[in-house]
């Protein structure tokens, strides 16, 4: 059962390998994975008859003469192969079928056609739109605005640092944030004060009950103060955070408007004139590109 699959195996190898020849109305020979299309199928002793000689000069040429479709598909045949022969431990095989896909590949990439073009319309699209966006870029500049994230942010930084009320906040919450440490400080020390009092064994009972008592609502009242201290702060934070999404809000609406305005510029030179900002034609035939 083991010697079946194998020869199966090496039977679909060859038909790969030994791809279908053809000849054309004219004479000429030409290879195929698949069938001939534009010929008869020839066999290969009456091809080696017809030419002469020993059959074509061996894989190399063969690849050579096949369309690049063909040879891609092939490529990726051989490939599927090569990955079965290495699954059933063929080392002789796999090796046989890495030097075809090899020169498969080589072929390819010497005719440069492994790799899809961008047809002369879709390239001249493209360059209109780059064409548009360093429109877009040169007219921020021009009014100094900002042209990424972070320059936005160094934007609404810089209108805030000039931003009275804002200003005012931000000290503000500097100086909160000093009476929320400071809470948080009496906070650690009357809960020290409460484990102590909790774990002290001097004087009688009722005394140290009353002491525990007296620590746990110094405790709680520190516990209080910071809540409050931390709920100012929060919304003086809150407040900050509202006046710097305004700002950038109106800063962002100024980059949207300029960078219409300029896109618009844009796409209608390129339709006057067919060309871009950089002097470059995009029509196409005699039509302009349409944004």
């Amino acid at each position: 059962m083991k010697h079946s699959a194998f020869d199966d195996f090496s039977e679909s190898t060859q038909e790969i390998l030994n791809f279908t020849r053809c000849q054309r109305p004219d004479g000429s020979f030409y290879g195929t994975s698949g069938q001939c299309r534009k010929g008869a199928p020839v066999d290969v002793k009456e091809q080696d008859a017809k030419k002469g000689g020993s059959g074509g000069g061996g894989d190399k040429e063969r690849f050579n003469k096949m369309s690049t479709a063909d040879a891609t598909k092939l490529s990726k045949d051989l490939n599927r192969q090569i990955g079965e022969a290495a699954k059933a431990g063929d080392v002789k095989l796999t090796d046989s079928l890495m030097k075809a896909k090899g020169d498969v590949d080589a072929t390819i990439k010497a005719r440069g056609e492994g790799k899809s073009k961008l047809s002369s319309k879709e390239a001249a699209t493209r360059t209109a739109q780059s064409a548009r966006r360093a429109a877009v870029v040169q007219a921020l500049e021009k009014e100094k605005l900002p042209t990424n994230p972070p320059a936005l942010q160094r934007a609404v930084n810089k209108d805030l640092k000039n931003h009275k009320p804002y200003q005012n906040l931000k000290g503000d919450e500097k100086w909160k944030k000093g009476q929320v440490r400071e809470a948080r400080d009496e906070l650690r020390a009357r809960r020290d004060d409460l484990s102590r009092a909790m774990k002290s064994k001097e004087g009688p009972p009722s005394f140290r009950r009353a002491e525990v008592s007296f620590r746990q609502t110094a405790y709680n009242r520190a516990q209080r103060e910071l809540n409050r201290r931390g709920t100012e702060l929060n919304k003086v934070q809150g407040r900050m955070t509202k006046m710097r999404n305004s700002r950038q809000k109106r800063i962002e609406a100024n980059v949207a408007r300029v960078a219409a305005r300029a896109a618009q510029q844009a796409r209608d030179r390129q339709a006057k004139t067919g060309r871009n900002i950089m002097g470059v034609d995009e029509r196409v035939g005699d039509q302009p590109i349409k944004p």
